[in-house]
């Protein structure tokens, strides 16, 4: 039966049988997908782990520019697998978390996603200091406007 992962709001399934056919066509799915990126004046990126029977840990990467999606599988969640799958040219807004596999892309260039940051606004907005808390309720407020959540 296929495990199933809640992180947040993203959702995905996958079996170890077919996890096993993703890492033997890695060849196929490694192709750089810089045509992608270079149309493309924003993508989001992330990475998502998945446990084998044999103990190994293998991350499937995602690339999503505005008309398709970018997969790898590779062995380590490091900075070398996001800058292969990012090209040499990225796109001119990329939205990630905060993973540290990132933070050679220029400040400018790089957008925290906006679901980790509402996390953190709520997050924020229960602190037992009054004035965070109070700042973190007007942040949450304001996402959700700016969303109409």
């Amino acid at each position: 039966m296929p495990r199933t992962r809640d992180q947040g709001s993203a959702r995905w399934t996958m079996n170890s049988a077919c996890f096993r056919r993703l890492i033997s066509r890695s060849a196929l799915l490694n192709l750089r997908p810089s045509i992608a990126c270079q149309s493309s004046p924003s993508a989001s990126c992330d990475g998502s782990s998945k446990h084998t029977e044999s103990a190994l840990t293998w991350w499937l990467w995602v690339l999503v520019p505005e008309s398709l999606s970018c997969f790898a599988v590779e062995p380590r969640r490091t900075q070398a697998p996001a800058k292969r799958l990012l090209t040499d040219e990225p796109p001119e807004v990329l939205t990630t978390d905060r993973y540290a596999a990132y933070h050679w892309l220029h400040p400018h260039h790089r957008q925290v996603c906006w679901a980790h940051l509402l996390r953190d606004f709520r997050k924020m907005s229960h602190a037992q200091h009054k004035a965070a808390a109070f700042v973190g309720e007007e942040l949450v407020e304001a996402a959700s406007k700016l969303f109409e959540l």
